[in-house]
């Protein structure tokens, strides 16, 4: 996986433990409370490495394919050959009947499967949890390398709560994905949007896990170069605008998300915050330990299934009681 250490960096908050995130999230709310017009809500995503870019497991394969462009042109063809093997399968039956193609891309999505999905939550402590959950990588431990919590601002991107909502939890198609060459894929108000900024999905309580998490699931188009803003940008830290190629900006993130620094009042309010910030390795263990004992948080209480169960024994040396 690339290293987005460099891209991250003029942007983020150092977090050194309970008192800085308390610091980070508290900023938050001040922040925006002060615009009450236009309040805010806020997504969350923690990674154990804080070197990882914001990816879909699916737009990460993507780019690993040699020579094939990271659009979205190819993420959707992949994603709608996903969805044929799966339903060829038989999969996209459950205990109430037949999947909609959503639930089918978060049943994937739980499973392992490449998708366009993006694991949230709309808890900060939660989030806090997966950013400093002692596991291992594929080069070994990642207990020892600093973590990332993601704040991303979704109060008019929550899909669920929009009118048009119910194509993304109740059809048969994904409503991204065109049935005809002369039908838009996207409700008007969406079908320019979709490649200019990141939408949240509460899905129903599938799974035990999605409920233990707080989970939910970002996603959007990938970046085009096409989008209202011209180019997608990010705000400095004193109130400049950082343009960015759009290319470049897929090395870092599969959405078109602005991140902006945190701890300013300068330049304009932007339209969708997003913030992160680096949690130092050091932090890890009493961060844990903290979300432990004041709130319940562990392996058991955040992945209660037999996958779970199974993972966090493979991870760690034989018990012996």
């Amino acid at each position: 996986m690339s290293d987005a250490s460099d891209f991250w960096a003029p942007y983020e908050f150092e977090i050194a433990g309970i008192e800085s995130f308390q610091s980070f999230t508290q900023w938050l709310m001040d922040r925006w409370l002060e615009e009450p017009s236009r309040p805010r809500r806020f997504a969350w995503r923690g990674v154990c490495d804080a070197r990882w870019p914001l990816y879909s497991s699916l737009y990460r394969r993507v780019r690993e394919e040699p020579g094939a462009p990271g659009d979205e042109k190819r993420l959707a063809l992949h994603e709608g050959a996903l969805l044929r093997n799966f339903q060829r399968w038989g999969l996209d039956h459950g205990d109430r009947g037949r999947l909609s193609s959503m639930a089918q891309l978060a049943v994937m999505q739980h499973h392992g499967v490449p998708t366009r999905l993006i694991d949230i939550s709309f808890s900060a402590h939660v989030a806090l949890w997966f950013a400093v959950e002692e596991r291992q990588g594929v080069q070994g431990a990642l207990n020892d390398v600093d973590g990332r919590i993601f704040a991303i601002d979704i109060a008019d991107r929550l899909v669920n709560e929009r009118r048009w909502g119910y194509r993304f939890g109740d059809e048969r198609d994904l409503p991204w994905l065109p049935r005809t060459s002369h039908e838009s894929p996207l409700p008007d108000e969406l079908s320019s949007q979709w490649s200019a900024a990141a939408f949240a999905w509460r899905p129903p309580p599938l799974d035990r896990r999605i409920t233990a998490q707080h989970g939910g699931f970002l996603l959007g188009g990938v970046p085009e170069v096409t989008v209202h803003w011209g180019t997608v940008t990010t705000d400095q830290a004193d109130g400049d605008v950082d343009r960015r190629p759009t290319e470049e900006l897929r090395s870092y993130t599969s959405l078109a998300l602005r991140v902006h620094k945190a701890f300013t009042k300068k330049g304009r309010p932007p339209a969708q915050p997003f913030y992160t910030a680096r949690i130092k390795a050091s932090a890890k263990e009493p961060l844990r330990r903290h979300l432990e004992e004041f709130y319940g948080y562990s392996h058991t209480t955040m992945y209660p299934d037999y996958e779970g169960f199974s993972d966090f024994t493979r991870q760690r040396p034989l018990p012996v009681d």
